[in-house]
């Protein structure tokens, strides 16, 4: 910790606000671990896995004339080849949104919100 430098941002940044009982508990966790419930965790990703799904079923109706998989909207690349390209994608008006060092549009949540109105399937793959 010291030789990295973080001890020395620890110190007056950290310590001050760190309570001796919260710090206690939070040691007493990293040591002994905690409990996850595996059952509700199994059922939370079931229930999200079937919203994915749902919304990748309305992605593709919303858009028919393209093939819409995961990774088209979970690779940036992708994502931005599919809002931005006109032959392989939607075509979008790109105005304002920048490049990234690769040559694809940036596909950052902020730079999504400003072609919302865009297109019908743009929120729903914001969602996604």
């Amino acid at each position: 910790m010291t030789s990295d430098g973080v001890f020395a941002t620890l110190q007056p940044l950290e310590m001050p606000v760190c309570n001796v009982l919260a710090c206690n508990v939070l040691a007493e966790m990293e040591y002994r671990g905690i409990l996850v419930d595996t059952a509700e965790m199994r059922r939370q990703l079931s229930d999200l896995d079937e919203k994915k799904r749902e919304l990748l079923s309305s992605i593709r109706q919303l858009v028919p004339f393209r093939r819409v998989t995961e990774n088209t909207l979970t690779v940036p690349r992708d994502l931005s080849t599919f809002l931005f390209h006109g032959e392989m994608g939607l075509g979008l008006e790109a105005t304002g949104i920048p490049l990234t060092k690769t040559g694809f549009y940036s596909v950052s949540e902020a730079n999504v919100a400003k072609v919302l109105g865009k297109h019908a399937c743009v929120a729903t793959v914001r969602c996604f």
